[in-house]
């Protein structure tokens, strides 16, 4: 069985990285797949450049958003439009290496297990440079989900990785991602899948994640949305820290 993947694009004023973000998914080795791309209200040239690669690839779906959602809720926008078995999320400026799409279909295909496949990615700066290769767990192997989400909490960050470096069925999870969260909205969607299932960390790099200053990442760092996000996802699976013992007390205080 050849699966469709939907990768998810929800793009706002990223004209300067979406060239290459597009064609890097338009390039995959792995065919079948669509590219849903839901503008959120743009007010630089990105709907322009979208249109242009709409016009000349069928994969690729464009939708444009009336009001402005916001980078979760805009995701969601793009899972309503998807029709695809698999869901890979994808980010304006970040890219796919041309393998990426053939291995997570084929790990999701053979594993029935597992809920969620990761890569290693490459740390790439403003302009395409290579700063290091992220690889946070030994592979290529599977890991029980549920001693990851234990782990991440214990770090107070998210040590798996970014959209870039997941792909997931679409059946596995009854809802896209929590509004409610401002940076962690990533994370906390792999640990719904994690919670009753196995992750498959493939240390491959297949992947590159782009650290810029006008990245989501640096803003919400800025205003310490990160933080605020912290709180709630150690709030929301403080069970996972109750079984090894540690308090609502001490939690805080880390």
């Amino acid at each position: 069985m050849v699966d469709l993947v939907s990768v998810l694009l929800p793009v706002y004023n990223g004209h300067k990285y979406l060239r290459p973000a597009i064609e890097s998914v338009l390039a995959q080795s792995y065919e079948n797949l669509e590219l849903i791309i839901c503008d959120d209200c743009s007010t630089d040239d990105s709907l322009a450049i979208l249109q242009e690669y709409s016009a000349r690839d069928e994969r690729v779906k464009l939708f444009a958003n009336e009001t402005q959602q916001g980078l979760f809720a805009n995701y969601n926008k793009c899972w309503e439009k998807a029709q695809g078995e698999l869901i890979k999320p994808f980010a304006q400026d970040d890219i796919l290496y041309p393998d990426f799409l053939k291995l997570g279909q084929e790990i999701l295909q053979e594993r029935p297990q597992v809920k969620l496949v990761l890569t290693a990615r490459n740390l790439i700066g403003a302009d395409g440079e290579v700063i290091e290769t992220v690889s946070p767990l030994p592979g290529p192997q599977e890991y029980a989900g549920k001693d990851l989400i234990t782990w991440s909490l214990i770090f107070l960050t998210n040590k798996l990785g970014e959209p870039v470096t997941g792909i997931f069925r679409r059946a596995d999870l009854s809802y896209g991602y929590d509004t409610r969260y401002f940076h962690y909205g990533d994370l906390e969607l792999w640990f719904r899948l994690l919670v009753d299932g196995q992750l498959f960390f493939n240390t491959d790099v297949l992947c590159a994640f782009r650290r810029h200053e006008g990245g989501t990442t640096s803003a919400n760092h800025r205003y310490l949305f990160d933080l605020i996000d912290a709180l709630r996802l150690s709030r929301q699976y403080y069970a996972f820290l109750e079984q090894i013992g540690e308090s609502k007390e001490h939690l805080y205080k880390r």
